[in-house]
């Protein structure tokens, strides 16, 4: 009898050793299926017509060499500038859940724009086009070339870039109608980091 408890003992200590251990991994966020935190590529605030200015988060922001030009009727790939494309969210990295390794947040829209310029840390970029999608059929299609306002540099690590938003405004269709349709003035401000995205 006295052999059976020394077993089951040994069993137990065993138990409460690798017990202890997983503990301490889902703790420490090993990235082993655990629960460390995504971490936003940036914060901006926006302001959507003559709404006050709120904070959202940027996700999933990436850029790739070259942009679209039309030439008369003819879509031309330029291999000069660049292109970015970042999802827009209000959730913040606190707020995701994960699910089966990856995070969920909602996507307020997905903003993609467009310079000609070549890229280079300081410099100001000229945006040519800007394009919110919201998910709806109203802007679908719509690049918006009426952008005005600063998109600065403000940094280059590797393959990736910092771009920093100051007043910057473009407006997309918020409510389509033949011949008349609506627009809204988005105004962003703030910092987003783009990695590169090889095509």
């Amino acid at each position: 009898m006295k052999q059976f408890y020394s077993l089951a003992l040994t069993f137990l200590m065993a138990f409460c050793a690798i017990s202890f251990t997983a503990c301490d991994n889902e703790e420490e966020g090993t990235g082993n299926g655990d629960t460390a935190i995504s971490i936003a590529d940036g914060q901006v605030t926006i302001s959507f017509g003559s709404a006050s200015a709120q904070l959202y988060y940027a996700y999933d922001a990436e850029w790739q060499t070259g942009h679209q030009v039309v030439s008369g009727t003819v879509l031309d790939n330029l291999t000069d500038g660049a292109t970015f494309v970042v999802n827009i969210s209000d959730n913040a990295p606190s707020d995701l859940q994960e699910i089966l390794g990856d995070y969920i947040y909602e996507i307020l829209a997905t903003w993609q724009f467009e310079t000609p310029d070549a890229i280079s840390v300081g410099s100001e970029l000229n945006i040519d086009k800007s394009h919110w999608n919201n998910g709806t059929y109203d802007n679908a299609g719509y690049f918006c070339t009426d952008c005005e306002g600063s998109v600065k540099v403000r940094s280059i690590q590797g393959n990736d870039i910092t771009l920093s938003f100051q007043n910057f405004k473009f407006n997309y269709i918020s409510n389509f109608r033949v011949g008349n349709s609506s627009y809204t003035d988005v105004v962003v401000n703030g910092d987003i980091k783009f990695t590169y995205q090889a095509e």
